[in-house]
């Protein structure tokens, strides 16, 4: 067991990705500006915004930050990502605090994990359900319910030596006001994150 949390330790510092997908009805990407990210809080100067690759239209918006966010917004999903930490999820509170009237359908929490250097294919290899001759394993999914959401975990090998965990723990809403979902995002992440470490770690203790 220490050894496959070693493993997720490594990820996390080196190759580890965290996201908030806010999926509604009427996002408007026009809409995020610097002002609207000074008038939010969610940054104090516009000297935290990264220029490269900005750009804002009513089909897609994308805002970058020098603190590695990525800030991007369609019509019908709102996507905040980044390396590591906790402010997707705050960028994400705030967000939905100053535009309460937007209509959700659904929210992602998502960890994605990159390990390298690592030998699945014996793993894989019990995976294999169709006895047919040089079959190979390349992506496995698991699905479960785990308190209000349903959780996805996508493992893909993406080459011999390098394997992405994808963990998406999902809650939809009933076309609700973002004003009175449960968006303390940050709160959940944590617990959410605890329980993406440990449910990685059964599948390799298994």
């Amino acid at each position: 067991m220490f050894y496959i949390y070693h493993i997720i330790s490594i990820m996390e510092k080196e190759n580890f990705e965290t996201s908030l997908v806010i999926i509604a009805q009427y996002h408007n990407p026009t809409v995020v500006t610097d002002n609207f990210f000074i008038n939010s809080k969610i940054i104090k100067d516009i000297k935290e915004i990264n220029r490269e690759n900005l750009f804002v239209t009513p089909a897609l918006s994308q805002y970058n930050f020098k603190n590695n966010i990525v800030f991007l917004v369609e019509p019908s999903r709102l996507i905040i990502k980044c390396k590591e930490g906790e402010l997707p999820f705050e960028y994400g509170e705030k967000y939905c605090k100053n535009l309460p009237f937007i209509v959700a359908i659904a929210v992602g929490i998502n960890f994605k994990y990159n390990l390298f250097k690592y030998d699945f294919d014996k793993w894989f290899s019990n995976f294999k359900h169709v006895n047919i001759e040089g079959i190979v394993t390349k992506k496995i999914v698991y699905s479960l319910k785990y308190k209000d959401t349903v959780c996805t975990v996508n493992i893909l090998k993406k080459s011999k030596d390098e394997v992405m965990f994808h963990v998406n723990y999902q809650k939809d809403y009933d076309m609700i006001p973002l004003s009175e979902i449960d968006s303390k995002f940050k709160e959940k992440a944590k617990l959410l994150k605890m329980h993406s470490n440990d449910l990685i770690s059964k599948m390799f203790n298994n």
